[in-house]
């Protein structure tokens, strides 16, 4: 039978979930207003990153209490759509200064690296261990600690290169302030998703309730001051 206890993720995740696709739906609008490749690539930031959100906070919904392998199976799922939420994110900086075909590769060795995580994942693939909490019950994904801390690295390399990359943009364009304030916005709330990153994957290798709900939160602040900068006077002629 179903849990009569809320599900803790669809609780938590589904916010950030419906926070990221409503602005991908967003992006989208103004990705056909100015056809810049880094709106398309924000875009499909925020697209894949709600996927992942959604897929992790609604699946047990779906599912009966003893079903921990396909919950489990799920989970590993959702991770391939946050690699994807990466690969696009880590492209900007090349879009941004016309290295194109490097960006082309980024994403390249990113999906490629995709496939084989995912593969390990399904290789090594354990139930989800139902944890009950006071009113809640988390389904708390299994799988081997070095994968979910490589996940942290990579997360937390990606967030630092890209949002350090901004910050030093604006910090170069001083003098214009549109640019300046863009790029900060940009580079502040990527690096609240870092923060989110070294919490969620590398504070807590083990997937521990507590440190991912500080992460969820962090995530939904980083997301908007993300956007914040995307959207930042959009139509300006001096934005890249």
């Amino acid at each position: 039978m179903k849990n009569e206890l809320k599900d803790y993720a669809h609780y938590r995740y589904k916010n950030n979930a419906i926070v990221s696709l409503v602005i991908a739906g967003k992006l989208f609008v103004a990705y056909r207003s100015t056809m810049r490749k880094s709106h398309a690539n924000f875009l499909l930031f925020y697209l894949f990153f709600g996927i992942f959100y959604a897929t992790f906070a609604t699946m047990q919904l779906f599912l009966l209490d003893d079903e921990g392998f396909r919950i489990g199976f799920f989970h590993a799922l959702s991770y391939f759509f946050l690699y994807c939420a990466i690969g696009y994110l880590l492209s900007v900086p090349y879009q941004l200064t016309d290295r194109r075909g490097a960006a082309r590769a980024v994403l390249w060795v990113v999906f490629l690296f995709n496939v084989l995580f995912l593969a390990a994942r399904i290789v090594w693939l354990e139930p989800s261990v139902k944890v009950v909490l006071p009113a809640y019950v988390y389904w708390q994904p299994v799988f081997p600690e070095v994968l979910r801390v490589l996940t942290g690295i990579i997360a937390v390399a990606t967030a630092a290169f890209v949002s350090s990359f901004f910050i030093r943009h604006g910090l170069k364009s001083r003098t214009q302030p549109v640019i300046l304030y863009r790029s900060l916005w940009l580079g502040i709330g990527i690096a609240i998703l870092m923060f989110a990153a070294l919490l969620a994957f590398i504070a807590a290798p083990s997937g521990s309730a507590p440190f991912v709900v500080a992460a969820t939160f962090l995530v939904l602040v980083g997301l908007l001051t993300t956007l914040r900068g995307v959207l930042y006077k959009i139509f300006d002629e001096h934005i890249a």
